[in-house]
């Protein structure tokens, strides 16, 4: 019983620190699509770039919260 409870508790930490890095790099890229946007008037590419993190970071945090 505890082994099985400490390998969970290793897969948390793991899809937490995963879903941290993810969340900076959101954060790192959101700011430069803001740079961008003052520089320029529309970037699809970085937007769609965005999209794929927050959509793999939603399913990160999906995982986080559903295993047992």
């Amino acid at each position: 019983m505890k082994k099985k409870n400490r390998q969970s508790k290793k897969l948390k930490s793991k899809t937490t620190r995963s879903v941290i890095l993810l969340l900076q790099l959101n954060y790192t890229i959101l700011e430069s699509i803001i740079k961008f946007k003052k520089e320029n008037d529309y970037c699809i590419i970085t937007l769609e770039i965005m999209a794929i993190l927050s959509l793999s970071l939603i399913f990160l945090i999906k995982e986080l919260f559903h295993k047992k």
